[in-house]
């Protein structure tokens, strides 16, 4: 079994019992819905694959120790406070900005084949992209929630593609927060030499406001 980092821990989790929210700064907030639906704060501590969570409430100290036992898309736990041997599992339900994995680029021009290599995603799944009234709109988006990572294009873009996939485009990354915390959006643009070298001015109003000023940054459907 390895040995999970604070990083990969840090943010919020939750089940259909709790909710527990582990931050940078070694502080926690712990919210039992059986009980009083009332914030409790404390600290945390991560030592070889153990989480001990130690916070206060109305004016008692509780602590509970819990085994990791796997995180990947969900952290299961084994309690070994209250109940030795449960198994409890928690959901990620905010996603902090430290915890979006690296990507080196702010701006990446290749082919579509090559962009997809730099992100290391296979495939795009494209779906129709809503607004904020639930509309579609004339882009698709592909999600991936794992790596929190959505690429959107222009569908008339797109269809160029599908018939010449060495088309040379760019990639324009930014960060956005959707409900559930933080996440990647990657627009797919065609590639132009004057408006990337050249053009005084701002590459979204050049491109499409109308992406950035009507469409919702919660991704319906995904997130």
């Amino acid at each position: 079994m390895r040995i999970f980092t604070k990083e990969e821990l840090i943010g919020q989790w939750s089940n259909e019992i709790f909710r527990v929210t582990l931050q940078e700064n070694d502080k926690i907030e712990f919210l039992n819905f059986d009980i009083t639906n009332e914030l409790m704060f404390g600290d945390y501590i991560i030592f070889d694959n153990f989480l001990i969570l130690k916070y206060n409430f109305n004016k008692h100290s509780f602590s509970k120790t819990f085994k990791i036992i796997d995180l990947k898309f969900n952290l299961k736990l084994l309690d070994y406070s209250d109940n030795v041997g449960k198994e409890i599992e928690l959901k990620r339900t905010y996603y902090e900005k430290g915890l979006l994995k690296q990507i080196n680029f702010n701006e990446f021009d290749g082919t579509i084949e090559e962009i997809k290599k730099e992100l290391n995603i296979n495939t795009f799944h494209f779906n129709t992209a809503k607004d904020k009234r639930g509309n579609d709109t004339n882009f698709f988006r592909h999600w991936d929630n794992e790596n929190r990572i959505a690429v959107v294009i222009k569908k008339d873009f797109l269809n160029e593609l599908k018939k010449d996939n060495d088309i040379f485009l760019t990639a324009e990354k930014s960060i956005r927060i959707g409900q559930l915390g933080y996440y990647y959006n990657i627009l797919l643009k065609k590639y132009d030499d004057y408006e990337y070298g050249k053009s005084p001015f701002d590459l979204r109003s050049v491109y499409d406001d109308y992406y950035y000023n009507n469409i919702h940054n919660d991704y319906y459907g995904f997130d």
